[in-house]
């Protein structure tokens, strides 16, 4: 039991470099604009809720 813990506990814990953590903070505050994948997706997952509940 303990094991199991301390593998979930591990994958709490990411470790950037100083360079990487930069740029994970500016997408986080610029996001670049939706591509047309991702404008797909999102029109798929508003049909699937919409006609689901």
């Amino acid at each position: 039991m303990m094991l199991y813990k301390r593998n979930i506990e591990d994958e709490k814990l990411i470790i950037l470099s100083v360079s990487d953590a930069d740029k994970v903070f500016s997408l986080i505050e610029n996001p670049p604009a939706p591509n047309t994948r991702l404008k797909a997706a999102m029109r798929k997952y508003k049909e699937f809720f919409s006609e689901s509940h």
